[in-house]
């Protein structure tokens, strides 16, 4: 099964993405900020990284630099 994290700070648009990559049949994890992003890439190498643009604790290009 291909793996997807998704990196988004707003709940609902976090939900959405979640819910709709399920239901298409992925297996879905997310976090709300980098550090989370990173924290879970410690157990989980995802097949594609969904990621939001300017997170709250660094920007997606810091974020691609770790």
């Amino acid at each position: 099964m291909k793996t997807i994290l998704v990196v988004e700070d707003n709940i609902p648009v976090r939900e959405v993405l979640r819910c709709r990559l399920e239901h298409s049949g992925y297996l879905v994890t997310s976090a709300d900020t980098a550090r989370h992003a990173l924290a879970s890439l410690d157990h989980f190498m995802p097949d594609l990284v969904v990621l939001h643009l300017d997170l709250p604790d660094m920007t997606s290009l810091e974020l691609l630099r770790t």
